[in-house]
């Protein structure tokens, strides 16, 4: 299934937890599995995610109610995948 926008940015895809990253996993040791890795989201990004303009993105940042991005370079700036789900995941529960 394709998916695409006006702007044509894919959302990126959510990492799949292994059996050996899970909580009490027995069998398979720490060498022999990847680190997990937390993207960097950048604003085309976030915004596809979200679903939210780029102006009211910043100002929810500004109020305090959106994470604060990282500041990756001069002019770039994204936001780890886990912080914005972890915003997500605060909407849900304060439904």
């Amino acid at each position: 299934m394709s998916y695409s926008t006006s702007r044509g940015v894919r959302p990126p895809q959510l990492p799949t937890p292994t059996l050996c990253h899970a909580p009490g996993a027995g069998g398979a040791s720490s060498d022999s599995c990847p680190p997990v890795i937390d993207p960097i989201l950048l604003l085309p990004e976030v915004l596809t995610i979200v679903r939210i303009g780029r102006t009211t993105l910043y100002k929810m940042i500004k109020e305090g109610t959106f994470p604060a991005p990282l500041h990756l370079s001069s002019r770039i700036r994204g936001w780890r995948m886990s912080s914005v789900k972890a915003f997500l995941d605060s909407l849900e529960s304060a439904a």
